[in-house]
């Protein structure tokens, strides 16, 4: 009985654990992938397709939401992580600057391609759109009680500028600043604060900050304010109402801004319900006059003080901000900004909503962080062209939960919902577009900012690929020739730059590298990552029919790597091709059937000759077909002197008759010959001063005539090349060959010196002459009629000499 006992406790114990077992495992099969903290809605993928370039995690999920039993539309998830370091990779905050008086809409690309054209050196990997947004209107035509140009709805930094501290209804709130940094990812904007004049060196360099009390009013005692016009409210646009300011005190005029933007003005007219005017303005410039009176257009800003210790840091010449603080302290040293409208998910919290907007079934942009301080950017949107859908609250949240989101805010979504990925050509895909369009998934609303992930430019792009290496070159940019020191790193082995080029060897064909670029800029050590391709090595291996079997050309398609082994399988037989020294261009196969059709597949082995490493591929199962016929093959082909006379002699065998032309090619003559001949006889050739090529050619035709193919037999060559024996050109004759007479050149020409009294003209390089030499000259003889007329002369004056003397 105790036996029993024990044996029914022992079963019952088994019986037990087993269903526990069971009962744990089953548990933990879950249905779906991921549900809401709420328990309503869960999350059930499809599919999804991982990549992960340039640090960037990148998710495309297609799925299905569940909520409450019911099976909602198919929806499209894209979603970015990076965990940036802030100094080779961050996550930013853009939006395009319109001229220097304001900022503009455009699609998600273009703010991308503008961020690069303003930031050589960084590149663009993912993005989605960020803020809300005002339109334009006017004071008589309200979106909700605002008309302004376009504005973000919420605070926003981008490059360290804090540019919107007030919304347009006053809102101070609902920002964030991103600090690139995983201990401490994000801090949050609440309010804003004091107004700061920073003036900066010649070298960009803050050597001062004073407290601006106001704008576009007078200062009290040892006080300062800016002046600034504003966009007209009874137009659409960028119409502009100048500010004119006439003053006593000094006035510090910017002429021409870098950016001067009153987004908000208690000048404006209207106070709606929603509408709380109040001063906000960014400046930035250099200043470029002082005076005491002015009208300050569009992009033109003065500053007015009655400080002393202001005075002494103005000048024209000298550069200046004008910008207003968070009261988050923090959040005034970081390089972005961006605003919210819902919170999703707070320290791990998922919040609960009843908002009707965040209810709805709308497409998403969501910004946040995991656990361990991993940035991400997501969108949804339902996976159907046309439709307006997108997820509501416990379905985003279920999609979050997927992701481990530990902190998420949501941005704007419906038609503005957009998300891109860089290429490897470096554009950008709509990888998710507005549901505006009722044509495309991959269309683009205007939008004014975007959140983004950008990684240091590599500086380099690919020159060539082949299937073993990889060769890059350096880009011709500024940015890129203001780099030192550059190198690849590939599979641990560094590959320095020589004149501009990194070639990377020993790869594998057919696969994508990672390549991490390092370089020296300004005395800082950066690093960026490319992507490159090996060529597939294709081994150009090709079964050429024969009646008995086939002729495998085996070329070589590569420097470094060759066809080193090849293993067919024909029906049932093992082939083996060795070729591990490389230098096979052909195998012949033999033993089978005339006109049979054969399954053949092979695995070829490539081996890298500078390293030894080798790889297989296998190519499937292929039908191949002998011949009907047996190919005409050339037994001999000889050619030989006799006498005066060459004679080419030949053996061809043709047994199934194919062959349709026989031609002899003697140099660049084609001989045709008589089909069955054996032989042909040159007279008269000189091989003794004279080279002479010989082949023979036939041509055969398959026996259903569809097809013409040639047999050639190798080239004989008979004779010596004659060698010049040359004798140098003289003034007459060109340089000339003294055993065939062969000339090349012209002729020198004399080179004549003109003739002297004592020589002709004459050659100096060969003698000859031409003409006479000079006359000689002789001495001169006085003249007789020049003598009589001297001694006539003479006698003239002896006779007045003896009249006086006569007279005395």
């Amino acid at each position: 009985m105790k036996k029993i006992k024990k044996l029914f406790l022992v079963f019952a114990l088994v019986f037990v654990s087993t269903f526990a077992f069971l009962r744990a495992n089953v548990y933990h099969v879950k249905a779906y992938d991921s549900i809401d903290s709420t328990g309503a809605t869960t999350w059930n993928i499809k599919s999804e397709e991982v990549k992960n370039k340039y640090g960037v995690n990148y998710s495309y999920v297609i799925g299905k939401p569940t909520t409450q039993g019911a099976t909602g539309t198919e929806k499209i998830v894209n979603y970015f992580s990076m965990k940036p370091d802030g100094v080779n990779s961050k996550l930013v905050t853009w939006g395009v600057q319109d001229g220097n008086s304001g900022f503009k809409t455009n699609q998600l690309t273009e703010i991308a391609k503008d961020y690069e054209k303003k930031h050589p050196g960084w590149i663009v990997v993912s993005g989605i759109n960020a803020d809300q947004w005002y339109y334009k209107t006017t004071k008589n035509n309200q979106k909700g009680g605002y008309f302004f140009c376009d504005n973000p709805y919420y605070p926003f930094t981008m490059d360290g500028q804090n540019l919107f501290t007030i919304n347009p209804l006053g809102g101070r709130g609902n920002g964030i600043a991103i600090t690139n940094n995983p201990n401490n990812p994000f801090i949050s904007v609440t309010n804003s604060d004091r107004i700061e004049l920073q003036v900066y060196d010649a070298n960009d360099q803050l050597i001062a900050t004073f407290p601006v009390s106001g704008y576009n009013q007078n200062p009290g005692a040892s006080g300062t304010t800016v002046w600034s016009g504003y966009v007209n409210p009874e137009t659409m646009g960028k119409a502009f109402i100048n500010r004119e300011v006439n003053t006593t005190n000094s006035l510090f005029v910017i002429e021409n801004a870098d950016l001067a933007y009153m987004n908000n003005t208690r000048d404006y007219a209207y106070e709606g319900s929603m509408y709380a005017p109040v001063d906000s303005f960014y400046g930035k410039g250099t200043i470029s006059s002082t005076v005491n009176q002015i009208s300050l257009g569009a992009g033109q800003f003065a500053i007015e003080t009655t400080s002393e210790e202001v005075k002494a840091k103005l000048a024209v010449g000298v550069k200046v901000i004008i910008e207003q603080q968070y009261s988050n302290e923090g959040a005034n040293e970081v390089e972005s900004v961006t605003g919210f409208h819902t919170v999703q998910v707070k320290d791990g919290v998922y919040q609960d909503s009843s908002a009707p907007y965040n209810l709805a079934s709308k497409p998403r942009s969501i910004f946040g962080v995991k656990e361990d301080g991993t940035y991400f950017l997501l969108t949804t949107r339902d996976n159907k062209i046309g439709s307006t859908g997108g997820t509501a609250h416990t379905e985003t949240q279920a999609i979050l939960s997927y992701y481990g989101a530990y902190t998420a805010y949501q941005d704007d979504g419906g038609g503005s919902s957009t998300a891109i990925y860089r290429t490897d050509s470096g554009t950008f895909d709509v990888v998710s577009g507005s549901c505006d369009s009722a044509t495309t998934l991959k269309s683009q609303r205007l939008v004014f900012s975007g959140l983004f992930f950008v990684v240091k430019d590599p500086g380099v792009s690919i020159k060539e690929t082949t299937p073993s290496s990889v060769t890059l070159r350096l880009n011709n940019t500024q940015y890129a020739n203001s780099l030192e020191d550059v190198k690849a790193k590939v599979n641990g082995k560094t590959y320095e730059m020589t004149d501009g080029i990194i070639k990377i060897d020993d790869l594998e064909e057919n696969t994508e590298y990672e390549i991490n670029i390092e370089y020296k800029l300004n005395n800082q050590n950066l690093t960026a990552l490319t992507y490159a391709k090996t060529a597939e090595y294709k081994p150009g291996i090709k079964l050429n029919p024969t009646s008995d079997g086939f002729i495998v050309d085996i070329p070589k398609v590569d420097s470094e790597l060759i066809t080193s082994k090849i293993t067919f399988l024909i029906d049932d037989k093992t082939i083996v091709v060795d070729n591990s020294a490389g230098e096979l261009e052909s195998y012949q196969i033999t033993g089978l059937y005339k006109d049979m059709d054969y399954e053949i597949s092979y695995t070829y082995e490539v081996k890298n000759i500078k390293t030894n490493t080798t790889y297989s591929r296998s190519v499937s199962k292929q039908i191949y077909t002998t011949l009907n016929y047996d190919v005409p093959v050339i037994e001999s082909f000889t050619v030989k002197t006799v006498g005066n006379k060459v004679k080419v002699r030949y053996e061809i065998t043709d047994i199934d008759s194919v062959i349709i032309k026989l031609c002899l090619i003697h140099n660049d003559e084609k001989i045709e010959l008589e089909i069955g001949s054996r032989e042909y006889t040159f007279d008269d050739i000189d091989v003794k001063t004279s080279v002479h090529k010989f082949k023979l050619v036939a041509t055969y035709e398959t026996l259903d005539g569809e097809n013409r193919y040639d047999v050639e037999s190798n080239e004989l060559t008979l004779g010596e090349e004659h060698v010049h024996e040359w004798v140098e050109a003289t003034c007459t004759a060109p340089k000339t060959c003294k055993t065939c007479g062969a000339t090349e050149g012209e002729a020198l020409g004399h080179d004549w010196k003109d003739a002297t009294t004592e020589a002709p003209k004459t050659c100096t390089r060969c003698g000859a002459t031409e003409g006479e030499k000079l006359p000689t000259e002789k001495p001169k003889k006085n003249c007789k009629k020049t003598s009589l007329i001297s001694i006539l002369v003479s006698l003239t004056v002896l006779a007045g000499c003896l009249v006086v003397r006569r007279k005395h």
